[in-house]
């Protein structure tokens, strides 16, 4: 489950990514806010070079939440009996291709109920700014945490 609006330089890379997993079995579902969304125009784009099980959602303007959590909240009405696991993912970033099946392996393999992942924030420039605040990003990525708790 994604929720999207918008296009941004990076929404055509993030869908390829979203769509080239490396997972056997999986369907996608964008939801946006309106159908006149660009973003939705950008989903058939990439869609029509990869075909993949993707459906968009029409969520409709939030109202008593915001936006986003109102267009995730939509998409779980299209949970279906089949679906094994739900995930769901920012449109702001680049999947690497065995994202899904890592996922899926630490639920199904390892038996954790939940999982999450940490985005590494990689700096678009080589300025000391940017390193001190991927550094500083860094930090809180690498803190040790403890799994397996009841």
């Amino acid at each position: 489950i994604v929720p999207m609006k918008g296009q941004t330089p990076y929404t055509d890379a993030f869908l390829a990514s979203l769509l080239e997993q490396d997972h056997p079995d999986y369907r996608v579902v964008i939801t946006v806010e309106s159908l006149a969304d660009p973003a939705v125009a950008a989903v058939g784009v990439v869609n029509r070079e990869r075909p993949a099980a993707v459906t968009v959602v029409e969520a409709g303007a939030s109202t008593n939440c915001g936006q986003k959590v109102w267009n995730l909240t939509r998409a779980l009405e299209e949970i279906e009996p089949t679906d094994d696991l739900v995930v769901m993912a920012d449109a702001d970033v680049i999947l690497p291709r065995s994202w899904l099946s890592n996922l899926n392996w630490a639920v199904i393999d390892q038996g954790q109920e939940i999982v999450t992942g940490y985005r590494l924030i990689v700096p678009a420039s080589k300025s000391l700014a940017a390193r001190m605040l991927t550094s500083i990003n860094l930090s809180f990525a690498l803190v040790p945490r403890l799994t397996g708790l009841t």
